[in-house]
Parts: structure tokens; C-alpha cells; sequence
């Protein structure tokens, strides 16, 4: 029997802010990984290894933010609230957002590992729903975080979603342009 009565409460919350951030760490990552900047401290390898293993670190500790909320007594969550989106009890719209934002990390961390089976294309086509799952995990946590409302947290949204909206500017804006092919005169 667990003592302090807030234990499940307190995993369920640390857990969804670190999930959040490594989730925030692992975009980053990926954007940067993917951008061609002139000078990288690290080796690219460097970066594309620790930006999987925190997709895949995300992904456990949302799990983990999901799981210790079903054993707490201070909510009504079951697993049905907890793995299907629309179905939890409290704010069912803004936990849903969290629920599709972790299928979407789960979608992107299996891609690694299928990555020579499904090819370049698609596994790409895969990696860009991340952006979707950041923007409804910041939802998720803006909307449904107990949170919210402290001051620490809301600047915490604010520095993710704007630096995660820079990185991404910056990687449409570097990337160079296709040539376009120049017809050759035949004649």
C-alpha cells in the first residue's frame, strides 16, 4: 500500500511534463537532424541516436503519465479513458488530444525499427505526423494539465511551441529550393 495518498497523482503529473519535454527534445532534434546547418557540434549519428532514444523515452513516460492515473483515487480514470480517445471522464476532448498525440509518438518511434521494410518515403511521410503529435500534446497539456494555470508552466508552453515553430522555420526556410530542369534544345 502506497502511503502518501498524492503518489499516483504526483507520478501522473511529473511524468506527463517530463513526456512533454523529451517529446519537445526529440522534435528538436529531428528538425535539426534533418536541416543541413554548416557547422554541427556533434556528428550527425549523434544526433539522429539520441533524437530516437528520446522518441522512444517519450513514449515511455507518456505511457507511464497514462498508467498512474488509472490506480489513483483522486480520479475516475479507467483504461478505457486511458488508451481510447473521447472515453475518459474528466475533460474527454483534451485527454483525447493527449491519446492521439501518443499514438502518434508510438507511430513515429515504430518507424525507426520498420524503417528498411516500408522505405524512405513513407517512413518520412510517418516522422512528419510528429509535428502533429507535438501541437496536440502542447494542447493536451495547455488544456488539461492541472498545471495550467501556474505561471512556470504556461512559460514552459510558450518556449516549447516557439521554439519548436523557430527550428521549423528555420528548416523550411535553409532548405534549398529543387532545380529546376532546364529543357535542352534538341535541335
Amino acid at each position: 500500500m502506497v502511503e502518501n495518498q498524492h503518489f499516483y497523482w504526483e507520478i501522473a503529473r511529473s511524468s506527463g511534463i517530463v513526456s512533454f519535454w523529451l517529446l519537445w527534445f526529440a522534435s528538436i532534434l529531428g528538425v535539426t537532424t534533418s536541416s543541413r546547418p554548416g557547422n554541427r557540434p556533434l556528428p550527425r549519428a549523434w544526433f539522429y541516436e539520441t533524437h530516437r532514444f528520446a522518441s522512444i523515452l517519450a513514449l515511455a513516460f507518456t505511457a507511464l503519465h497514462g498508467l498512474a492515473l488509472i490506480p489513483d483515487p483522486a480520479t475516475d480514470f479507467d483504461i478505457a479513458g486511458v488508451i481510447a480517445p473521447g472515453l475518459a471522464s474528466w475533460r474527454p476532448v483534451e485527454t483525447g488530444l493527449g491519446i492521439v498525440a501518443a499514438y502518434g509518438l508510438l507511430a513515429v518511434a515504430a518507424s525507426f525499427y520498420v524503417k528498411r521494410i516500408i522505405g524512405q518515403r513513407m517512413w518520412r511521410a510517418i516522422h512528419l505526423t510528429s509535428y502533429a503529435a507535438f501541437v496536440l500534446a502542447l494542447l493536451h497539456g495547455v488544456y488539461a494539465g492541472s498545471d495550467s494555470s501556474e505561471a512556470w508552466m504556461r512559460a514552459s508552453y510558450y518556449a516549447a511551441g516557439l521554439s519548436m515553430f523557430a527550428v521549423t522555420t528555420y528548416r523550411i526556410l535553409a532548405t534549398p529550393a529543387p532545380r529546376a530542369v532546364v529543357p535542352t534544345d534538341a535541335s
